[in-house]
């Protein structure tokens, strides 16, 4: 069988091998397309040497060489095994994201350093003549967040440390055998820096850092050690990275290298030509500074190639260098030896791959790359699981399992860690077979991976659908996705895998005969559906210019996210917003600095949940939500107006979902309920009517208490009054609500919204030593308002009010709440929006504001480490996002109007196109679903387009781009379709009289333009600005052509739309008024 691999790899090798040489004298970006993240690289004579993280894989810390900084060969590791915690050995768990990570190499006087500080240990400093070791190691006896070691002129050694949550930069210096601390200061600081490079340059002291919060790389220099010190940000990820250095060429001149967050494949590191002005490293070539270039001349030339990845057998006494095992191997469980030329893996006990030792490990490799593993499984035995498989954020397993009788099958299981659990997804039979060939394919261009097997090394059958390839650095392994072989057993007994060899290569999967035409239940027919390829939007927002990097952007989040509430789980914290009649409905952020908010799943994922939004007005639905965590779980509560609606609780093990059915709480009138737990239990408060149903006048309301047992949704005891019209009955406060529960220095503290959620609004404490009171009203309430401040002043923010507190662990307080930004005319598009500002305690009493001062735009930072997630997408300030379409649901951001009552819609991510079915439902029905999908306008000043394909299969209705407020007021725009054809292009509005008009209104043709026969592709574009529309349409990619110059859209503004909503962009298909799609 060794001579089948053999010949097997030497046949179709050749064609998976790539590399980042470009054979003429050039290079493209990443050199290693793969997850080599914080990098250091530096230059002995000649030859490149590159230190990188390696978490918890085994062993620990790789290194690599090279002549030219662009093709590296793999040649060593610091360290043989991971020591210092039993996780390492999947002893009482297991460590992902541990390890170790951000080494510093230097070489000095005929010896290497490497420098690096174990996940909560100690320091270590080892030490090689050679860079293939043996590595020695010294232990310090103080930790040092990602170190940099620099030796000065004088040859005395120093350690340049800082971490991301603080940013004081202390020096320490060594002593000259390097194996301890002898004296230590802070030199400067710049918040929430971290992984020091340190160099001695022309007199100068550089020191290179990550600023992650804003995945920035920072440079700082000083002519002595003590400062003073000056910083400047030299690069970031949207121009090639945020962490990384300089190293000096042989023949003179400088290059960069800086890692870049790049997805599912993780962290790779980017080279870039360097120069220098005014003593300033500067990224970039010449002529286009500040960028790292996708594609550059080579720093060295006449270096050969070396493609990668690079298939391998298992011939020799060792491992190969570019494979690792996942934590510390249990090296009683596997051999090369027991027969030469294979690797043996007897089972480790372990109930799936992300718990299994002796999973070996290459990484996933860009932009495209497959693992065939030839395996032998004749010795598996029953309970057995051995194969192919990849693990990260993303899990996948291709197993073999063999049962009590002989034959065997393939199981292809995913799922995602902390997410969808890993279950079986397909199966194969393969009999008897002894010999099997397991494809993976990671495609990280589309973030998609496919797996398939062969029975003969040459003909591969696909299994299973495609699945995701994921990334995320808090639950996942920090790492990009790798390809594992494995072979583990909850019960092992005396089977095993030899593995003879993994060959990178790329075999066509071929889909097995029952699946070629298979087409998704869930899945529209394309020749009955619309086809848009792409939608973007950008916008902009005047004072992010104002924005420093010691404070943040008022709102947080931009657009319609009223009602806010917020909860801290450790050192996260998590906001939900309500979202009236769209599904999926309650979003969910995270974020571990109340700046940076990333949406991370929606507490309203299924049609069950939802009985209250399958018919109504956009204005109904889901009302001011409230999220807590509690015994380990999340639980939202929240209310549903509609019918069979009512007050409810969901609840889920993680913000992500899955989120549970709701628990409803039919005993608990009124809305706005807020969870509050005390002493073991768990009680509602909410806004209900007044005692005895008797108001006094026109929004008279009362909060009240509930204690609930969550499980059941059971009612304990008696209801009890807390707050009975407001902060003053004798003053008629109106409207109540958003009430929310704290406990604090003995007080039990009650804030809630009063005067209405117009510009009246604003928010006031109460307080009692008592759960049940009485509840006593601050007497220099309210604490927010900006009801009194003049109408006519500049960019205001009104109707402020509907906040929720959160205390961080230094114990400050902060507040979030909603506010409207209106322009001169008291117009709006945007909704309420979520606004944070700090809190002030005096005497046991918060406030949120002073009395008469305006809510600010810019504002100093919590006292928190910045924290920007891979991937982040802004929620305020100037941005642009596209969506091409090009995964299995659209992003967390969209969403529909009312529960789906069928499936019509799909993504086709092989085409990149979103489909909608035309359907007879209009914008303007409130009894069903229409084919409508949209996100949030976040601008004043806005840009939003799409494109749709046309073509023979069309089916005939009209598409196009949406701008909606309500049932009642709306914008279209977009192309006709009648016999096949695109007719024409068109600008349609729907402008009702009167307040939740409830009359279906007729739409007004704004303008239409004929399209050219044949036109195959359609561009719409939608330009705001304020309550200004233009709109534009580009047929097949010729000149934009106009139709709708300034259209007023003041009909949109949700003041006088009469709802409580703000303004979506999305895409809409419907069928031809006088009938049917054909």
């Amino acid at each position: 069988m060794k001579t089948f691999f053999l010949a097997i790899l030497a046949a179709l090798a050749p064609a998976s091998l790539a590399a980042q040489d470009n054979g003429d004298g050039t290079y493209t970006n990443p050199p290693l397309h793969a997850d080599y993240p914080d990098p250091d690289i530096i230059r002995v004579g000649d030859d490149f040497y590159f230190a990188s993280t390696t978490f918890a894989n085994s062993p620990g810390l790789v290194l690599l060489h090279s002549k030219d900084l662009v093709n590296w060969e793999t040649v060593g590791h610091v360290m043989d095994r991971l020591d210092g915690d039993p996780k390492y050995d999947m002893k009482g768990g297991n460590s992902y994201r541990n390890g170790v990570f951000a080494p510093s190499l230097r070489y000095h006087k005929g010896t290497f350093h490497v420098a690096v500080t174990p996940n909560g240990k100690p320091t270590r400093i080892y030490h090689a003549s050679d860079i293939r070791g043996p590595w020695k190691c010294d232990v310090l006896k103080e930790s040092a967040f990602d170190p940099g070691l620099l030796f000065d002129d004088d040859g005395t050694p120093y350690l340049f440390t800082c971490g991301g949550w603080d940013g004081h930069v202390t020096l320490k210096t060594l002593s000259p055998a390097l194996d301890r601390v002898v004296a230590s200061r802070q030199v400067f600081y710049v918040r929430g820096i971290e992984g020091s490079k340190a160099f001695k340059i022309d007199g100068w002291y550089y020191l290179f850092n990550s600023l992650p919060g804003r995945l920035a790389l920072m440079c700082s220099r000083a002519r002595k050690l003590d400062g003073p010190w000056e910083t400047i940000k030299v690069l970031d990820d949207r121009a090639g990275g945020h962490q990384g250095a300089i190293v000096d060429l042989p023949g003179g001149g400088w290059y960069g290298f800086v890692m870049r967050d790049s997805g599912p494949i993780g962290r790779v590191t980017n080279i870039c030509p360097i120069t220098w002005k005014d003593g300033w490293p500067l990224w970039g070539e010449p002529e286009k500074p500040g960028r790292v270039p996708p594609r550059a001349k080579k720093p060295i030339a006449g270096q050969p190639e070396i493609a990668r990845p690079i298939s391998t057998g298992f011939d020799g006494p060792k491992l190969p260098l570019d494979w690792s095992w996942n934590h510390n191997p249990d090296d009683s469980r596997w051999s090369l030896s027991e027969r030469p030329g294979f690797l043996r893996l007897r089972p480790t006990a372990a109930p799936d791959l992300w718990h299994a030792r002796n999973s070996l490990t290459h990484k996933g490799w860009g932009p495209s790359s497959c693992a065939v593993a030839t395996l032998d499984v004749a010795h598996l035995r029953p309970g057995d699981v051995a194969g192919l498989g990849m693990i990260g954020k993303g899990l996948v397993t291709l197993a073999v399992q063999r049962s009590a009788d002989g034959p065997a099958k393939l199981v292809l299981s995913t799922g995602v860690e902390h997410g969808a659990e890993v279950a079986p997804k397909a199966e194969a039979e393969i009999g008897k077979a002894d010999v099997v060939h397991l494809a993976l394919r990671m495609d990280f261009t589309a973030a998609k991976g496919r797996c398939g097997y062969s029975l003969d090394g040459k003909a591969f059958t696909a299994i299973g659908g495609e699945f995701p390839l994921l990334w995320d650095w808090r639950t996942g392994t920090f790492q990009g996705e790798q390809y594992a072989v494995f072979c583990y057993n909850p019960k092992p007994g005396d089977g095993y895998l030899d593995v003879d060899g993994i060959r990178f290569e790329s075999p066509e999967l071929k889909e097995p005969a029952a699946r070629q035409a298979a087409r998704p239940a869930s899945e529209p027919d394309s020749a009955k559906s619309v086809a848009f390829e792409s939608f973007s939007y950008s916008g902009t927002d005047p004072m992010s210019a104002k924005v420093g990097s010691d404070s943040y952007l008022n709102p947080i989040l931009a657009g319609f996210y009223p009602d806010p509430s917020v909860c801290r789980v450790g050192d996260d914290f998590y906001l939900v917003n309500s979202s009236f009649l769209y599904f999926p409905g309650l979003p969910v952020f995270h974020s571990r600095d109340l700046v940076h908010w990333e949406q991370v799943g929606n507490a309203i994922q299924r049609p069950s949940q939802a009985p209250a939004l399958r018919v109504g007005n956009v204005s109904g639905g889901m009302f001011a939500p409230t999220i807590r965590h509690h015994g380990g779980r999340f639980h939202v509560i929240c209310t549903q107006v509609g019918p069979q609606g009512g007050n409810f609780v969901v609840s889920a093990e993680r913000p992500e979902g899955p989120w549970s059915e709701p628990t409803w709480l039919r005993g608990v009138p009124g809305i706005d309920p807020s969870l509050f737990f005390d002493e073991g239990h768990a009680y509602v408060v909410f806004n209900a009517e007044a005692p005895d149903k008797k108001p006094l006048y026109e929004g008279h309301r009362a909060l009240w208490l509930q204690q609930v047992d969550l499980d059941g949704g059971k009612l304990i005891g008696p209801r009890k009054l807390l707050v009975n019209g407001g902060t003053d009955l004798s003053k008629k406060p109106i409207w109540i609500e958003g009430p929310h529960l704290l406990r604090k220095d003995g007080w039990y503290i009650l804030i809630a919204a009063e005067g209405g959620t117009g510009p009246a609004h604003s928010e006031v404490v109460f307080r009692s030593r008592d759960l049940a009171g009485p509840y006593v009203p601050y007497e220099k309430n309210p604490i927010l308002t900006q009801r009194d401040l003049p109408r006519g002043r500049p960019d205001p923010i009104t109707c402020t009010g509907h906040a929720d507190l959160v205390e961080l662990p230094n114990g400050d307080w902060w507040a979030v709440f909603l506010g409207c930004r209106p322009d001169a005319a008291g117009h709006g598009l945007l909704g309420r929006e979520t606004f944070l500002l700090p809190v002030k305690w005096a005497d046991g009493w918060p406030a949120i504001l002073e009395h008469g001062a305006e809510v600010p735009r810019v504002v100093k930072r919590p006292a928190l480490a910045e924290s920007t997630p891979p991937g982040w997408r802004p929620m305020t300030g100037d941005f642009t996002a596209t969506d091409d379409f090009d995964g299995k649901a659209p992003g967390l951001g969209w969403m529909g109007l009312r529960t789906p009552t069928s499936s019509w819609w799909s993504l086709d991510a092989k085409s990149g196109e979103f489909r909608l079915m035309p359907r007879k439902a209009r914008l303007t029905t409130r009894a069903e679903d229409p084919s409508f999908l949209c996100r949030r306008l976040q601008h004043a000043s806005y840009t939003a387009r799409t494109a749709i394909r046309l073509d023979a299969g069309t089916p005939d209705g009209d598409a196009g781009l949406v701008v909606f407020q309500d049932e009642g007021h709306h914008l279209l725009a977009g192309v006709r379709v009648r016999g096949g054809q695109a007719k024409e292009a068109f600008v349609e509005r729907v402008a009702a009289r009167g307040r939740f008009s409830r009359q279906a209104p007729e739409p007004d043709v704004l303008s239409a333009a004929p399209l050219p026969g044949g036109c195959r592709r359609l561009e719409i574009e939608a330009r705001g600005e304020g309550t200004s529309l233009t709109f534009r349409y580009r047929a097949d990619g010729g000149d934009w052509s106009p139709l709708g110059d300034r259209v007023d859209a003041t009909f949109l503004d949700g003041q006088a739309a009469g709802g409580f909503t703000g303004v979506c962009l999305g895409v809409h298909a419907r069928t031809p008024a006088d009938g049917p799609a054909r």
